[in-house]
């Protein structure tokens, strides 16, 4: 037989235990109507009587209001987006161990760049990261030339007059023109210092890269270059090798072409220690990727050139890197078409 209703006399009426008298437990498949009091858990219930607010603190912040009756998502705020210059710390040292290779022309043209350089920070600049100019030289267009940031405070505290002023050694990533020779005949009397390179050619590019760049942001500064020659004595090129750089002086310097350290890390055809001077060290730029150590021409990098070194490597050649690659040297007199000229200058 089926179990009777309990059921009040009216309606609204009676209870089913009391406030001092409590049932233990009350178990059923279904309940309708209202329910008041602590229950831990709802098959039914549609959302929260009142909404809450989920919120996020710290570096992500954000806020929700949570009712329970749908999913929601919490729009984030970042105190700060982290990058190379929340982790890389501020300074030469540490911004030439790594190479990046962004194009930082805008950040040039609005003066960020300078005032990173001023201030010693090179914040947002490293190796490998690059300013498009275009260039004239001697009244003829070059085109646009990208200059890379090669080493930050290379000549930092050198010279016999102490520099102290923050730059960038640029770089460009191709020889900006070709027949180019480095003396008027096969000799290297007189050293680096009185050839034709230094004389007459390079004077040309120290004006270009400053009629481009602005010359109050071009840092000239004072090198160590050979200036004499033993005709007759041995060269440290290699066995049979004649004539070696005897001397040397300072020189003002706006723009000039590289060292073989600068390239290579050491020397491989300079005719002795005078060919070295103050540009002993590798240029961070070749140091991190190697194949910058091969230039183009006119924004070709397939169109591979040699170019000139300041090294004397005998009594009639200088020393280059050739277009394969190869540390070599070359006749003082000799031009072409595949060779020329990649000058480096201070960027401040």
């Amino acid at each position: 037989m089926a179990t009777r209703n309990i059921v009040p006399r009216a309606n609204n009426e009676g209870k089913l235990g009391t406030s001092e008298k409590k049932w233990a437990e009350v178990n059923a498949i279904t309940f309708n109507g209202s329910l008041s009091g602590n229950a831990t858990s709802s098959s039914g219930a549609a959302k929260l009587t009142t909404a809450r607010t989920i919120s996020l603190s710290g570096d992500a912040t954000g806020s929700v209001s949570f009712n329970g009756s749908s999913n929601v998502s919490i729009p984030v705020t970042l105190a700060r987006t982290t990058g190379l210059t929340d982790l890389i710390p501020d300074g030469a040292a540490a911004h030439n161990c790594l190479y990046r290779g962004k194009d930082i022309t805008a950040a040039f043209n609005a003066g960020t760049v300078a005032t990173n350089i001023a201030n010693g920070t090179f914040r947002d600049i490293f190796i490998g990261d690059y300013i498009t100019k275009a260039m004239t030289v001697d009244g003829t267009s070059i085109g646009n030339v990208v200059w890379r940031v090669a080493h930050c405070d290379y000549f930092l505290y050198h010279s016999d007059a102490n520099l102290t002023t923050h730059h960038i050694v640029m770089v460009p990533d191709d020889v900006l023109n070709v027949n180019i020779r480095m003396a008027a005949s096969n000799t290297s009397v007189g050293g680096y210092l009185a050839t034709e390179m230094w004389e007459t050619t390079l004077p040309l590019y120290a004006k270009a890269i400053q009629d481009a760049f602005g010359s109050a942001h071009v840092l000239s500064h004072r090198e160590f270059l050979t200036n004499a020659i033993s005709e007759t004595a041995a060269s440290a090129a290699g066995s049979g090798w004649v004539g070696s750089s005897s001397g040397w002086a300072w020189a003002d310097v706006v723009a000039n072409i590289m060292s073989e350290p600068m390239v290579y890390g050491g020397t491989v055809f300079s005719s002795s220690g005078f060919d070295v001077g103050n540009r002993k060290t590798q240029l961070a730029l070749f140091n991190l990727c190697h194949d910058r150590t091969i230039a183009g021409y006119r924004g070709n990098h397939s169109d591979r050139k040699w170019y000139w070194l300041s090294a004397v490597t005998s009594s009639t050649c200088f020393a280059i890197v050739d277009n394969n690659g190869i540390a070599a040297s070359s006749d003082a007199s000799y031009q072409s078409g595949t060779r020329g000229i990649r000058p480096y200058f201070l960027l401040r």
